[in-house]
């Protein structure tokens, strides 16, 4: 079992950041003797999990591929996150979306609806421009750059304010790790959104609480920490860690993430 575990903590030493490492920065990073990572590198290399590159790094395999391939496959992740998204609406009495982006469009993947009936809620397989909602702001704001530049302009056109002006709107949305919209995506609603992280620290999906907005008055800071426990249960779900979720200030969200 101990050889198990020190074999997958060599695997999460690999990231977008550094896809590649040394033998030395391996043993590092997970606190063992140059001689025992070596044998287990070895091992991982052997078994076709891990490769060594010409200039004597290492790296993830093909094999890594061919698995996520299968997952994706298997996984239906509406499926799986429903039970998070449903509980969020039970706890908050609010209408609870699942959000994705693909191009420039902010996707609805699934909605879980509160008893309360609400009108401008997305349904599934709604696709909107991405622009100023909770949502868009949230799954902008974690896109690889070079995703974002693509999708900028177009979004900064929706949402009526320069392609500066945008980016300085998302840097705040990351750093605090959330967004509020108040009427930003639909009038008369407030959106609350949280990203949703991969194992690969990547954000494809995000969480949004979707309330009328006169509703929202003196609730967003209860909301949006009911609405980032829930983002912490649904990166579990997709092997994501809670650590890349800040916490929720006390007090009123930042102005600059917040879209009246």
């Amino acid at each position: 079992m101990r050889t198990l575990e020190r074999a997958f903590a060599i695997i999460r030493c690999f990231s977008p950041e550094q896809p590649s490492l040394t033998l030395q920065q391996i043993a590092d990073r997970i606190g063992l003797a140059k001689s025992t990572a070596f044998r287990l590198v070895g091992a991982l290399e052997q078994a076709g999990y891990l490769v060594r590159l010409p200039d004597l790094r290492y790296s993830l395999s093909l094999e890594f591929v061919r698995l996520a391939g299968i997952a994706n496959r298997s996984l239906d992740v509406a499926r799986l996150l429903r039970p998070v998204l449903e509980e969020l609406a039970a706890a908050t009495g609010e209408n609870v979306t699942l959000n994705s982006v693909s191009g420039n469009e902010r996707v609805c993947i699934d909605v879980a609806r509160s008893k309360s009936p609400l009108i401008g809620v997305n349904k599934p397989g709604e696709r909107v421009p991405l622009g100023l909602g909770a949502a868009s702001m949230v799954l902008m704001a974690y896109l690889p750059e070079r995703e974002l530049q693509v999708v900028l302009p177009s979004a900064a056109k929706v949402a009526k304010c320069s392609a500066k002006e945008l980016v300085s709107i998302l840097a705040t949305t990351r750093s605090q790790g959330y967004a509020v919209s108040h009427g930003g995506g639909v009038g008369g609603l407030t959106g609350l959104s949280t990203p949703i992280f991969a194992s690969d620290g990547s954000v494809r999906y995000a969480l949004t609480v979707v309330v009328p907005t006169a509703r929202a008055k003196g609730r967003v800071a209860s909301l949006l920490v009911q609405a980032r426990q829930a983002s912490i249960a649904a990166s579990h779900k997709l092997g994501g860690g809670c650590g890349r979720i800040g916490p929720i200030a006390a007090g009123a969200p930042r102005e600059a993430a917040t879209v009246h």
